[in-house]
């Protein structure tokens, strides 16, 4: 009678477990990587990322275009003569 008892709640929070943590776990596991598919196609890679492929000297580039190289980087802006504003603490 006991086992019967202890044996139908072991049974019941199996199936909770289950339908309320693996299946759900599942659907969202398939969703991202079907939108993590659909980026990298509207990117125009095609494939997963890989870090460092098409870099001859090796290291994550900084930005990858996903189509074998890095993207060009842009050059950093100039100060110009003038903007300089001194910061005075206020109290």
């Amino acid at each position: 009678m006991v086992s019967f008892i202890v044996g139908t709640i072991l049974i019941y929070f199996l199936i909770r477990f289950v339908f309320n943590f693996l299946i759900p776990l599942f659907r969202v596991a398939s969703r991202m990587k079907s939108q993590v598919r659909d980026f990298n196609e509207r990117m125009g890679g095609g494939g997963q990322f890989r870090p460092g492929a098409g870099n001859p000297g090796g290291g994550d580039p900084e930005y990858y275009s996903g189509q074998g190289g890095a993207m060009p980087k842009r050059p950093a802006a100039k100060p110009k003569a003038g903007d300089y504003i001194d910061f005075e603490e206020i109290r």
